[in-house]
């Protein structure tokens, strides 16, 4: 709701998300790979009014464990 007496509300939003990650052992040392695909369908949508949340994004992580 975005009113106090809660009468109005932003219009309800789905995301679709994907996470994949994969850890490899290459001697001594772990590496760790990820891959974040966020708002896949590219939603226009907010959590707070006149705040619009990030369209279609991508996380790559490596982290290299020694």
């Amino acid at each position: 709701f975005i009113t106090s007496d809660n009468k109005r509300a932003l219009p309800a939003f789905k995301t679709l998300n994907v996470f994949l990650g994969t850890k490899i052992k290459v001697q001594k040392t772990g590496i760790d790979i990820n891959l974040q695909a966020k708002n896949i369908l590219d939603a226009e949508y907010q959590a707070v009014e006149w705040a619009p949340m990030p369209q279609r994004n991508f996380l790559l992580n490596v982290q290299f464990n020694f």
